[in-house]
């Protein structure tokens, strides 16, 4: 299972990496729309390799997913750590009866119980 994953992030990184060179060129990116005509002064521009402002795009959405799903799971999360100190705290209820309790060794049931 371990060799599948490598493969595929593998390849995946392949496929990255010929899209980044294939995609090189320049875009111009401005910070706001183009408002000189209405008196106001001029957006500063800056020229970036297409491939950087798409994975850079694809990274930002990425983190802003991860985070909302970690937040949305909370919740989940929170249930489940409840859950896990209760069954903790139940098999130390059931440790203290089985130490505490003289078991009659003619009673099979409970001795089978108490194994």
């Amino acid at each position: 299972m371990r060799l599948l994953t490598y493969l595929v992030l593998g390849f995946a990184a392949l496929v990255v990496i010929a899209w980044s060179v294939a995609n090189r060129g320049a875009v111009t990116v401005a910070s706001a729309p183009d408002l000189t005509a209405y008196g106001l002064p001029a957006s500063p521009t800056y020229d970036v390799p297409l491939f950087a402002l798409a994975l850079g795009f694809g990274a930002v959405g990425f983190i802003l997913g991860a985070a909302r799903e970690y937040l949305r799971e909370g919740r989940v999360r929170r249930r489940a750590a409840e859950s896990r100190r209760e069954a903790d705290k139940l098999q130390r209820e059931v440790a203290t009866l089985k130490r505490n309790q003289n078991l009659d060794e003619d009673d099979e049931i409970i001795a089978l119980t108490a194994r």
